[in-house]
């Protein structure tokens, strides 16, 4: 094997492992189906916004105009509802109020709907 070809091989190769273990790392940057999207709000966001949520933020008059009862509602304020359940719970606009804060499961779940991108 030439000089020039085991050069290559040794730079090119580390390069290609290395960007190839990259891509699994974002995944949540390049957009996902809507309906991808939709299923994972219907599995793993509806139930915390059905345990947390609904009492308060559903009907015709909830607080500040904020519905949390459906998936087109809460997928338009994903990052304000990430930023508030990741709040220190004495800190204001802590959400749930009078609750416990979320569990890291359901904390991470939210944290994952928010980073996803929807290909319209």
């Amino acid at each position: 094997m030439s000089f020039k070809l085991k050069v290559i091989i040794n730079t090119i190769l580390p390069i290609c492992i290395i960007f190839s273990g990259c891509e699994n790392n974002y995944e949540e940057d390049f957009p996902v189906d809507c309906g991808t999207i939709e299923v994972y709000y219907y599995e793993n966001i509806a139930p915390i916004m059905e345990s947390y949520c609904i009492d308060c933020h559903s009907g015709l008059f909830p607080p500040k105009g904020l519905l949390l009862d459906n998936y087109l509602s809460v997928r338009e304020v994903k990052f304000d509802i990430l930023d508030r359940t990741t709040r220190n719970i004495d800190d204001e606009g802590f959400m749930p109020p009078q609750s416990n804060t979320l569990s890291d499961v359901e904390l991470a779940n939210i944290q994952r709907f928010n980073d996803l991108k929807c290909i319209e």
